[in-house]
């Protein structure tokens, strides 16, 4: 609520407040953060995870895509699958969006060929992120 409203230090204040943040508290942290600009704590909290399930990955790289911050989110992404982290739909429409800011043509293509391999769900934000 507070991170939705752009009062990212009520955020903090909260979050460091909570004793033992579990994965889902830890997660919405991290999304409020890099979408609201503090990508460097979010990434901080992110790393400091002990344990990250494909939807925390997707809120750190959908972060950085919505920040500007497209080669980090590519990077991270390369990150998620060395890490053997499952990729979904979520992950390849923030990999799409990072590859169109980017004009990265080669890894878009790339990225459509990953869905249909992987059969991924073709819905309308995939089927229609623009290269």
């Amino acid at each position: 609520m507070y991170a939705e409203f752009g009062d990212l230090v009520a955020c903090h204040r909260v979050f460091s407040s909570i004793c033992e943040p579990d994965l889902v508290c830890q997660t919405a942290m991290v999304s409020a953060c890099a979408k609201k600009g503090d990508v460097g704590f979010a990434r901080k909290l992110f790393d400091e995870m002990s344990w990250k399930d494909p939807i925390a990955w997707n809120a750190m790289i959908s972060g950085y895509v919505q920040c500007g911050q497209s080669r980090e989110a590519l990077s991270l992404f390369n990150l998620m699958q060395r890490e053997g982290v499952k990729v979904n739909e979520v992950s390849m429409v923030s990999v799409l969006s990072a590859c169109a800011h980017l004009g990265a043509l080669d890894q878009g293509r790339w990225a459509h060929v990953y869905i249909e391999r992987n059969k991924l769900r073709m819905t309308l934000d995939t089927g229609n992120s623009p290269l």
